[in-house]
This record gives C-alpha cells, structure tokens and sequence, in this order.
C-alpha cells in the first residue's frame, strides 16, 4: 500500500499521469479549458500539440535489451502512433530523472525492440524530438484543497522530466470552512446573501 508522505495523493504514480494527461489532453484539470476527451482518446483527434498518442505502451524487447534493462519487457511512457517516437517521463526533484530517462530510452531503443501488435503495430521505436514538449506549468488538483504546481519540459531527446510543489488554496479551504460553519448554526447561505446583499464570495 502507498502512503503520500504528505497526504494528498492517492498512489505513487499520480503526478507521473497527471503529466502523461496534460500532454495527450491538454489542461483538462482546467475547469474552463474545452478539451474533447473522447475524441482524443479515440484517435479521432491528435493531442493540443497536434500528434497523435499512446501512453504506456508495451514493449517486447531483443536479447540485448533484456539484458541491459534487465526485464523481458517494458512500458514505454508516451508514443507518437503516426511515427514510433517515444518519450520517456521522470520525476526530477531530486536532480536524477534525465539521468534515470535517458538510460530507459536507450534500452527502449535499441536493436529488435519491438512494439506490442496491439499497441502499436508495425512501427519502429524511434527516439521522440525535444521541441515538442516546451516549458509547461500547470496545476493538478489532489484533494479537496490540495493541489501541486508542476512544470514539465523535455530536455534531451526522448526525455521528458517534472518538478513539483504541494501548496494548499486557502481561498477555497476558509470557503468551505464558512459554510461549514453556517450550517452547523442552521443557518442558510440564501438567506444570508438576502439579507446581506453585499457579501459577495467572487
């Protein structure tokens, strides 16, 4: 069983798909943002960056990559489906993902490495370029109040790293603690943006 040390997420791989996300869908932790979903999922859209993915897709590796990954197979992050380019994402906040990536990416790439045919069929693993993932910042919601700032970007080819922050939106928390507190003493927000017209909680 995983245990958050701060409390907040619900397993170890959270942020990883929260990254994996917000690449293939856009910011659709966004309540504003317009992201068809579906249709993305489905292949009938590309992502935001305008190519088509997959994410964790499996594997078969050669006789070398056994070795050198030392596993009969793997899951490969994210993969363009039009060209075979693959990426692979690290947590970096402790200054060791594009170390820790680079060296998947290797294995992932070498020699009679083959896509799973009900994966990806017929494509060759390629390392995916650097310019398309640019500097991004987005906020991922993981609790009632809790959320965390993370920024990704891809700093070598086929790599793609994120740093995070936790932070609490105590907006949204003395908000919820008022209306807490107003229905513990009966009383009704109607009723009281009736009587007080002014109170306004924009």
């Amino acid at each position: 069983m995983y245990v958050d040390p701060l409390g907040y997420l619900a397993w170890k791989g959270e942020l990883h798909t929260a990254v994996q996300n917000h690449i293939v869908y856009g910011n659709q932790y966004d309540p504003n943002g317009d992201i068809n979903t579906m249709g993305i999922l489905f292949g009938l859209e590309p992502s935001p960056c305008g190519r088509y993915f997959s994410t964790e897709v499996k594997m078969n590796y050669s006789e070398a990559a056994k070795e050198y990954m030392g596993t009969k197979s793997g899951r490969v992050d994210l993969v363009d489906k039009e060209t075979g380019e693959l990426w692979e994402i690290k947590p970096n906040n402790d200054k060791t993902g594009v170390t820790q990536a680079l060296h998947d990416v290797i294995g992932y790439t070498m020699k009679g490495n083959t896509y799973n045919p009900r994966d990806l069929r017929d494509l060759t693993p390629t390392i995916g370029v650097k310019g398309v993932v640019p500097l991004t910042p987005f906020a991922y919601q993981a609790a009632f109040f809790e959320y965390y700032a993370i920024v990704y970007c891809s700093p070598e080819e086929g790599v793609i790293v994120y740093t995070y922050n936790s932070y609490v939106n105590y907006d949204e928390a003395l908000l919820a603690l008022v209306l807490i507190a107003l229905g513990l003493y009966g009383i009704h927000l109607p009723t009281i943006l009736t009587q007080v017209p002014s109170l306004s909680f924009a």
